[in-house]
């Protein structure tokens, strides 16, 4: 089997194993766009004023009484009146209401498929996604990479098979040596068909090529062709890419409509009065019955 070939098949093992990686680096210990870390009042106090997330307010009103006697009792109480004017604690990937914002998830998996699902909380998905992009993008550096190897192969082939000076030449060059067996027979031919509009090469050795047989020059075709599909290839890489994007953009609204589906349905058995309603019913099983409970939390 051709090494070259052996070598793009690691390539894309390799980039298929750095997916892989990534992704359990990036959910292995449950980290998330959307997490915020909270904290009991004495290890905050311990760590330090610098290191509060809290706002300037807060941060202002520790400093006067951190060096009292109560002064872990005047921080709570502090806390809990900011916690009920709701302006201490802010997600902010996340509104105030707790709420996520389609807008924001379609961004997030526009600019990184799988980030909009992270931010609305539905991590399978967003591996799904992230896998997929990574897998693309390893395929599309395999397939460059595997071109870039055929197109030096078939260029150094033409040098030494039909004499070709490889400097100074364009791929419009390489394209006509694929199918004329020297430089005379392709100006011949181009005159006939294009007459005084026709790109003739000059008579001198620098534009020269003469093919020592014909099995070299289709053997030289076939790795042109090899360096073409691999190349494109690639592109087709960046168009899934594109319609990963697409597909991404999806998932994450609908993502997030369930997220605030479920999040509303929250509020409607809990309000903030502190009423909750529980219901329990089964009309059609073996026991059938019917019941419902309210109460209230103080």
């Amino acid at each position: 089997m051709n090494k070259r070939f052996l070598n793009y098949i690691w390539i894309i093992v390799i980039s298929l194993l750095f997916d892989l990686v990534f992704i359990n680096l990036a959910f292995g210990e449950g980290k998330g766009l959307a997490r915020t870390e909270h904290y009991s009042v004495p290890a905050r106090l311990n760590q330090g004023l610098s290191s509060m997330p809290f706002t300037r307010e807060v941060t202002n009103y520790l400093k006067l009484v951190q060096s009292g006697e109560d002064g872990q009792f005047l921080y709570g109480q502090y806390l809990q009146n900011e916690k009920e004017k709701g302006s201490l604690w802010e997600d902010e990937f996340q509104k105030t209401s707790g709420r996520k914002s389609t807008e924001k998830a379609m961004l997030l998996s526009l600019l990184l498929p799988g980030a909009g699902e992270l931010y609305a909380g539905n991590k399978t998905h967003s591996r799904i996604f992230l896998g997929i992009e990574g897998s693309i993008w390893g395929s599309f550096f395999a397939f460059r990479t595997y071109g870039s190897w055929k197109k030096r192969d078939y260029k150094g082939f033409a040098a030494l098979h039909a004499g070709v000076s490889l400097s100074g030449k364009n791929d419009d060059f390489f394209e006509d040596i694929t199918y004329y067996g020297n430089r005379d027979e392709y100006n011949q031919f181009a005159r006939l068909y294009n007459g005084d509009q026709a790109i003739i090469y000059p008579e001198d050795d620098f534009w020269n090529w003469e093919w020592d047989s014909q099995d070299s020059k289709g053997h030289y075709r076939e790795l042109r062709n090899q360096s073409k599909s691999a190349y494109r290839r690639a592109l087709y890489m960046v168009g899934l890419a594109a319609l990963n994007r697409v597909v991404s953009v999806l998932d994450a609204v609908r993502s997030v409509k369930k997220f605030n589906r479920m999040l509303g349905s929250e509020f409607s058995s809990a309000d903030q009065t502190g009423l909750k309603l529980s219901l329990d019913a089964n009309l059609f099983g073996k026991n059938p019955h019917f019941s419902f409970s309210l109460s209230k939390s103080f």
